[in-house]
C-alpha cells in the first residue's frame, strides 16, 4: 500500500527529527496526547505537515554509480553465501596481522587489508579526520582485543562460538 508506506516514512522523519532537534521521543504523540508531556498530538501533525510536501523515493542513488555498483556486486556474495531466514549460517572471520577473510558457509565474502587507502579514506570521508572516531580507528596500533557481535536491531542468534588465536 503506497499511502501507507509514505505515511510510515513521514512518521519515521517526524520521529527523528523530534528525537535529534528536540532531544525528545515524540512518536506516543502520534496517537495521543499525555497528562504532563509538553508536546500534544496537534503538536506531532503540526511538525509532520512541515515535511508533508516531500517526495519520497526509495530507490534514489546514495552514492555515485561506481560506488553502488562495488556495494552491490559485494551485497551479492553474502546473499548467494547466506542460508534461507529461519536456518543458521556458519561464519568463520580470520584477522592475521592486518590480513581479513570472511567466510560465509564456505565461500570467502571478504578478502581484505586493514592498511588498505580505500579503507582510511572511506574512515576520514564517514568521520572526517579531526574525529576521535576517525582516531581510533586509523591510528590505534593493531592489537589482541575483545570480539562484539551485533544485531542491527534484527534478531539475531548466535550458537558455537568459537574463539582462538591462529
Amino acid at each position: 500500500n503506497v499511502h501507507l508506506r509514505r505515511q510510515e516514512m513521514l512518521n519515521d522523519i517526524t520521529d527523528t527529527t523530534a528525537y535529534a532537534f528536540l532531544g525528545v521521543t515524540l512518536a506516543c504523540a502520534r496517537c495521543h496526547d499525555h497528562k504532563f508531556d509538553p508536546l500534544l498530538h496537534r503538536d506531532y501533525y503540526r511538525l509532520q505537515s512541515f515535511f508533508a510536501n516531500l517526495k519520497i523515493v526509495d530507490d534514489a542513488p546514495v552514492l555515485p554509480a561506481k560506488e553502488l555498483a562495488e556495494y552491490n556486486a559485494a551485497m551479492e556474495k553474502y546473499k548467494q553465501a547466506a542460508k534461507p531466514v529461519g536456518e543458521f549460517n556458519q561464519s568463520r572471520l580470520l584477522v592475521k596481522g592486518s590480513h581479513i577473510e570472511h567466510w560465509l558457509n564456505g565461500e570467502k565474502v571478504v578478502d581484505a587489508s586493514l592498511d588498505d587507502p580505500s579503507i582510511g579514506a572511506g574512515l576520514e570521508k564517514r568521520w572526517g579526520k579531526a574525529s576521535p572516531v576517525y582516531q581510533l580507528l586509523t591510528k590505534q596500533p593493531k592489537k589482541r582485543c575483545p570480539i562484539s557481535l551485533q544485531n542491527h536491531n534484527d534478531e539475531a542468534w548466535f550458537r558455537n562460538l568459537k574463539i582462538r588465536p591462529l
